[in-house]
């Protein structure tokens, strides 16, 4: 390996006198870009492209890189953080990238720079950076400011009127001369202004409101008064408006119909009048919603039937239970539940959709917590972690290839079976009988309280277990790390998935992750939320939690 590498030129083409490279170099955006979906499309983009090289020689360079990047990310997501980071950048910015100015008087050839002593340099800062340049600062004594006396101001030149106004002028003499022969004319035929205005008034088209322009009461016997004026000869009475008929109003001819008139009575009598308006998905009507309504009840009938079946089996039995290096594991039950984001998830991704119906047909036990940095080295000899410091922080930096060894090995030295959950068994673990966003409920003001996300992590991992469990006492299914399942991804794998305990498909780009990590913004950490990656990608946000199978007499 060269000794001159320099990757970030090399792979984010930052030349060597921008370095060390501020947040926004490192993202190759403009400093101090405030919209937040610029800075997280920039911060994703240099991230897959940094990812290309994980598994090259620069293993551990690249790593430090994609740690950077995120940690860049986080902080610029974060409005407090960025206000407090931008406002130091300024300070550090401004007396390297602020220009001394040179006062050239006007019509005077330029003379040489002249350089301020300290102290006279103003402390405003640039434009681009925070607000107008500095204010010009003159040194040199013997070039005297100009005064602004009478005889230095210029004289004001006469202005000539431009062909435009002089077009103005002429139009507004005509106006006035044709008013004035109107009136002239008026009072010399007899009649009034307001006669002549009111006869020359044509009745509105249909389209327009009749109530603006009131007609004038006439009476019954009264004729129209003859006019010799070719303009009020045209114009016509207007028709007094018919009035209503009280009574039914005959109906149409099924001819004269409308699609729409003749679609609708069957849509309001299938409740489905909604659908005639939408250019989206089709709504559920009310029997299908009913059907559904009714198939969860009676899951949910079957679920508590099964666990109560459960509990009197197991009498005896421990529903949580730790192993040899200190891995505790709670007893899932098995259970039917829905999968997946429904239609009305605003946050939800296409490949989350549809949601269906999952039996989980055996009981497993999950760990409480990610698995943790003590526990792997204790199993593989070995730490990958990059943030490292505390034992009880989540390993993180294993690709799927490297869990998938920790679970056949660690099996072979406790005689017990150890594997990654398929992720239909993570979700509904993850939701714990719940069905809204996060396993808490559907206000993301709550994750605080359960996660590590990119509003608490600081940008970096913590330890397992701080934050509050789900309803099945687990820790950390929202955020903190993300945790591989066993399942190939397939984005329409939805559509055709066996009911059953699905295995996911045979095949796919990359394997499933699912729960969000330290980095991630709220909706990310949603339960149903899924993410794939290689099967041989590692970073400091992919860790994994264990399943341990029940034995094969349990019911």
């Amino acid at each position: 390996m060269s000794t001159d590498f320099d990757p970030y030129h090399r792979w984010l083409g930052i030349p060597p006198k921008h370095q060390p490279a501020d947040h926004y170099r490192l993202l190759a955006i403009e400093r101090f870009e405030d919209d937040p979906e610029v800075i997280a499309d920039a911060a994703e983009r240099q991230i897959a492209h940094v990812r290309r090289y994980a598994l090259g020689p620069h293993q551990d360079i690249s790593q430090r890189i994609l740690n950077e990047l995120a940690a860049a990310k986080v902080c610029l997501l974060n409005p407090d953080k960025k206000a407090e980071y931008d406002r130091k950048l300024r300070e550090q910015v401004a007396p390297q990238d602020l220009p001394v100015p040179q006062v050239v008087p006007p019509s005077v050839s330029p003379l040489p720079p002249v350089v301020a002593p300290v102290g006279t340099r103003s402390e405003m800062p640039a434009i681009g950076v925070n607000g107008p340049g500095p204010v010009p600062v003159v040194t040199d004594r013997s070039r005297h400011p100009m005064r602004a006396g009478r005889a230095r101001l210029p004289r004001s030149r006469r202005t000539q009127m431009s062909a435009v106004a002089v077009v103005g002028w002429a139009a507004g003499g005509g106006i006035l001369l044709g008013l004035l022969a109107v009136v002239l004319w008026s009072l010399f035929s007899g009649r009034g202004v307001d006669d002549v205005a009111q006869a020359g008034r044509l009745k509105p088209s249909s389209g327009q409101s009749l109530a603006a322009e009131p007609t004038p009461e006439v009476k019954p016997d009264a004729k129209p008064a003859k006019s010799d004026t070719p303009a009020i000869r045209q114009a016509k009475p207007a028709e007094a408006p018919a009035e209503p008929k009280v009574g039914k109003e005959p109906a149409k001819p099924e001819s004269a119909k409308t699609e729409l008139e003749k679609t609708e009575p069957a849509a309001k009598a299938s409740g489905q009048k909604d659908a005639l308006y939408s250019s989206g998905v089709r709504p559920m009507d009310s029997a299908e919603n009913a059907h559904l309504r009714e198939q969860i009840d009676r899951f949910a009938e079957m679920g508590r039937a099964e666990e109560s079946k459960l509990q009197k089996s197991v009498t005896g039995s421990p529903h949580e239970i730790e192993n040899s290096i200190g891995m505790r594991f709670k007893l899932i039950p098995a259970r039917e539940f829905l999968m997946g984001s429904p239609d009305g998830d605003s946050d939800a991704w296409p490949g989350e959709k549809p949601q269906h119906l999952v039996r989980i047909t055996k009981p497993f036990y999950l760990g409480v917590t990610e698995v943790t940095q003590e526990q792997y080295e204790r199993v593989m000899g070995q730490n990958p972690s990059y943030f490292k410091g505390d034992p009880e922080r989540p390993v993180e930096m294993v690709s799927w290839e490297d869990a998938v060894a920790f679970c056949r090995k660690f099996s072979e030295q406790e005689g017990q079976t150890y594997r990654l959950p398929t992720e239909a068994e993570w979700e509904y673990a993850c939701r714990a009988r719940s069905q809204t966003k996060w396993s808490f409920g559907d206000d993301p003001a709550g994750l605080t309280e359960h996660a590590w996300f990119d509003r608490n992590s600081e940008g970096t991992t913590h330890p397992v277990a701080q934050k509050k469990p789900n309803a099945f006492g687990l820790y950390d299914v929202h955020g903190n790390v993300w945790e591989w399942c066993a399942d190939w991804c397939g984005e329409k794998y939805y559509g055709e998935s066996p009911q059953a305990d699905p295995q996911g498909p045979a095949a796919g780009w990359g394997r499933v992750s699912r729960g969000g990590c330290w980095e991630d913004v709220a909706s990310v950490c949603r339960a149903s939320y899924r993410r794939r990656y290689a099967p041989g990608d590692c970073y400091g946000a992919l860790g994994f939690r264990l399943v341990r199978e029940c034995p094969a007499s349990f019911p």
